[in-house]
């Protein structure tokens, strides 16, 4: 892989990689302080000059600086783009995309601005699609167990388990916490109580670390 200088006439804001970025379950969108753009060529591996544009619902673009640098790939092996996504939150996250070194040649293209012919220079194969997924961070439940729907009638000693999460069992004030449950859409949560067995479906809600939930059991 070697390095060229991009050409004045590369086109000025061609996107190279574009895509949204979010988070699972919600849908809501990352919270991105940076985006980088590489490629990798056999044992070679450099930085893209690409400039960011954010829009809303995650939805991202890269596209091209004119003058800057860009690599003149070799016929072989495939290219490997890798979209790197600084978070404030979490460890840095990359993913990546395989392409053949021909979809990221510099080609001249001869494009109709009105009546007059322009010849410019782009990428040949983008853009290119590179979406991000990532899990949202575990919440807590706190949940107060009741009975007969009576809040003045808490119950102590109820056995609570949630699938992939610590156990607990609910003190004189029929509390008790699940910390850190399983990242799930629906989780379900289940009493042990009275010799019996009681299963309640509780969706989380991540925009709250905590969540709070009142259950309750039939008349005793």
């Amino acid at each position: 892989m070697s390095v060229l200088l991009a050409d004045s006439a590369l086109a000025a804001r061609q996107v190279i990689v574009s895509g949204r970025l979010v988070e699972g379950i919600t849908g809501r969108p990352l919270p991105v302080q940076k985006l980088d753009l590489l490629a990798g060529q056999g044992a070679s591996r450099m930085a893209l000059e690409a400039r960011a544009i954010r829009k809303p619902g995650g939805w991202y673009a890269l596209h091209l600086v004119p003058g800057h640098r860009w690599p003149g790939f070799s016929d072989m092996p495939d290219v490997t783009l890798e979209l790197a996504v600084t978070l404030p939150d979490r460890p840095p996250v990359v993913t990546d995309l395989t392409l053949p070194a021909a979809a990221l040649r510099v080609e001249s293209r001869v494009l109709q601005v009105g009546t007059t012919p322009v010849t410019v220079s782009r990428v040949a194969g983008a853009p290119f699609r590179m979406d991000l997924e990532l899990p949202p961070h575990p919440v807590s439940l706190a949940l107060t167990v009741i009975r007969d729907h009576d809040p003045g009638a808490p119950v102590e000693g109820v056995g609570v388990t949630v699938l992939g999460a610590p156990a607990a069992v609910t003190d004189a004030a029929g509390k008790a916490l699940i910390a850190d449950m399983p990242v799930l859409e629906t989780v379900v949560v289940a009493l042990q109580h009275d010799g019996g067995m009681t299963h309640f479906p509780v969706r989380p809600d991540f925009t709250r670390r905590l969540n709070t939930v009142t259950l309750s059991l039939g008349a005793a």
